[in-house]
Order: structure tokens, then sequence, then C-alpha cells
């Protein structure tokens, strides 16, 4: 770093090669300056001006060129080339340098000051840091199995240079968290991003991705999706295809009854049988103040919609109506003995020949449809894109595509 003791030496070492007389030099005051040209208070001669004018430049640029010198230095080990940012709830930016040299990790929320208490990285390399600090984030609770996700956010006008740079710490975050579900994200840090980030008093990474949900789902406020923890913003995300961050697991929903568990409270509720039930949705929502499930279900000649809290499981609203349509039987529509996500991940995986380490974007969604519960599954391997739907009782795999993955999106 080019610190004042350093300037100092710097022009001292210039001043000890002139070969005017250094008395001479300090009892000459200068008057003005002008062009190349150094004029003298005093009786001394224009030759005598010119002479030492001529001595002085040499020595000056001695000077110039050493300063130049270490200010190329300065610039390219403390230029910061890009940032990070990491969200969960906590909201950490971690500058580096063109060596992936930490310059400075910044808390930008109360909950990352928690995390960085006691830490200082100036200096450590971009992995240390990345460790240390997803060490922290797990002691201090902000991730577990019930709340798995994190956002890594690279902002980096160099685009081949935060791919990279994306890919890197996706690779890394990945073998230090089990099971966790990592959204990542390229973000450019434009007038409206700041804006955003700045309202609200979030990350830019952070910003980006609420925008996304907000503008996609038309259901949600900035203000709403803010407030909300990186875990909840991915739950919010149903297949990953609300936004552009790439998502690499899927987000834990064991803090919350299920999918299966608000289902089963709506027909408890309604006193309608499993078997005479046709379901139409059955998701995971936010309403402003809690997350909850939206239940939407036939039985005969009714239509039934419910909410549901997530965490409770109680009855925050219902309706129930004449259906439109004529009367019906469905045949066998039970929700009963889902098989859980991880060991339909495991059977695709089987079928496809490929191991948990070989595949990226890995997503699931349970839908019914055709009076059949089933999960839709994508995810990427290589250069090829895979689409399977198995059946979430029986977990028969009823299709599987295989296709070129387009990389240009």
């Amino acid at each position: 770093m080019l610190t004042n003791k350093k300037v100092k030496d710097l022009i001292r070492d210039g001043y000890e090669h002139l070969s005017v007389d250094k008395k001479e030099l300090s009892d000459m005051p200068a008057e003005m300056a002008k062009g190349d040209e150094w004029y003298l208070a005093g009786t001394a001669s224009a030759e005598k001006r010119r002479s030492f004018s001529g001595m002085l430049k040499p020595a000056l640029a001695l000077v110039c060129l050493l300063l130049v010198f270490g200010i190329g230095t300065y610039r390219n080990n403390y230029k910061t080339t890009a940032t990070i940012y990491l969200d969960v709830n906590p909201s950490i930016a971690v500058s580096i340098n063109k060596d992936e040299k930490v310059l400075d990790v910044r808390a930008l929320n109360e909950d990352a000051e928690k995390i960085l208490a006691g830490m200082d990285f100036k200096g450590s390399s971009l992995k240390v840091t990345v460790n240390a600090l997803i060490g922290s984030l797990v002691r201090n609770g902000y991730i577990d199995e019930l709340s798995n996700s994190i956002l890594v956010s690279v902002s980096d006008k160099d685009g081949n240079s935060a791919a990279e740079l994306e890919k890197e710490l996706l690779t890394e975050i990945s073998s230090l968290l089990d099971n966790a579900s990592i959204l990542s994200q390229r973000v450019d840090t434009d007038d409206s991003t700041e804006a955003l980030a700045e309202k609200y008093g979030i990350s830019p990474g952070k910003a980006k991705l609420v925008r996304e949900l907000a503008d996609s789902s038309g259901m949600y406020t900035y203000e709403e999706l803010a407030g909300l923890t990186i875990h909840e913003l991915n739950l919010l995300n149903k297949r990953g295809e609300s936004s552009s961050a790439q998502r690499n697991g899927e987000p834990s929903d064991r803090a919350y009854i299920g999918i299966k568990g608000a289902i089963d409270a709506a027909l408890q509720h309604a006193g309608v049988e499993e078997n005479r039930a046709y379901i139409d949705e059955a998701e995971l929502e936010y309403d402003g103040s809690r997350m909850v499930y939206e239940v939407e279900f036939r039985a005969e000649d009714c239509e039934y919609d419910y909410t549901i809290d997530a965490v409770s499981g109680e009855v925050l609203s219902f309706e129930k109506k004449k259906s439109v349509t004529d009367s019906y039987i469905i045949a066998e529509p039970s929700v009963d003995g889902i098989l859980p996500e991880e060991k339909i991940k495991q059977s695709v995986l089987q079928h496809a020949g490929l191991s948990d380490g070989q595949v990226t974007g890995f997503k699931t969604e349970l839908e019914y449809e055709d009076s059949i519960l089933k999960y839709e599954i994508e995810f990427v391997s290589g250069d090829q894109e895979y689409d399977y739907e198995v059946d979430a009782l029986t977990g028969q795999i009823l299709k599987s595509e295989t296709e070129t993955a387009d990389h240009d999106d």
C-alpha cells in the first residue's frame, strides 16, 4: 500500500540523487512555476536557473516514475474486481481483488453483524473467508435442516469472470453444506437494483431475487417479499422458474406441515373422505403475514377453497360453493402414503444412471393431475436436461425425457 511514509521515502530518494548543492536548493525559494522552468527568488542568472532546472527535472522524473509504479501496484492489489453477496437472513458483502484476495467484508444488516463478530478477513483468500462465513452461519443457527437455503450473488462487470466465480462458489459451498438449497446468480448493480436494495435495507442480490419473484407472480409486493428470509423466498419460488437464479438442491419444508398435512387438515375440516376428493391445487404461499398452504379441491357437487397455516395446520379461512359442473364421482384419488422427495430423487437418479454429485438444478413439484398425485422432476447433467414424472404413491416412473440443454437461456 502506498502510505505517506513510502511517499516521503520516494521523495527523499530522489532528493538524494540531485547533484545541485542541497543547501543552495533549500535557500532558494520559488516565486512561481511556469511550464518546465522554475523561477527562483534572488539574483541567480538565467543561465544558472536553466542549469538548475536541467538538473532538477531528471530527479523529479525519477520520483514521478516511482510514484506511478507504486500507484499501479496499489491499483492491482487493492482494486475491487468483484463483490460477492451472501444472503440467508444475514446479508454479507465480500469485496475481492483480481487474485481473489479479500479486501473488505461488510455486514449489511444487524443479523450479519453477529456473524462477523470478532473476525477480520482482510488479506485472506476468498475460499478461507467463505468457509469461515458458512461455519458462522451454521453455528448461529441461520442454516440448518429446517432452513437450508442460501443465496450467492456475484457482481462483476466481466461476465465471463463472474460466471467462473459463481461456479467456483457454488462448488465450494456445496462441499461445505449437505442437503443445502443454494441459489446462485450474477447481479448487475444498476440504479434500479441499488435503489430497491437501499429502500428496503437488503443486498443487491436479494433485491434482484425479490423483484423477479414479485414481477413474475403478480401476487406479492416488493415490500412483502423483502421482509422474508431467503429460505422463504426459495420455497415460494416453486420450481425455481420465477427467477434467473439457478437452484442447486431443494428447499426443505420440514418446518411446515407439508402439502399432505395441509390437504389432510382441509379434508378433515370439510368432512370429506380422501377417496372422494379431487385435489385441484395444494401450494405453499405467503399471505402478507405468514406462510400458508392454499388447498383447492372438489367433492361430489361442491368446490372447496382452504387457507391453512403452514406451521400449525390451523384452518385460517375456507369457502364452499356448489360446483358449476355436473355431479361426478372420483375414482380413488387418495392422498395417503405420499413417498418422500428424497426417495423419489434417488429412484430417478438410479434410473438415469447418475449420482447425486453429477446433477445440478434438481427441481421437484407435487401435482395432482388426471386423478394421479405425481412428482414432476427436472435436473441437468453435463449438457443434458432430464424431465421425469413419477407417481407420488407408488414411485412408478410415468415419463422420462432427455434433451440437450440450451446454455443460452
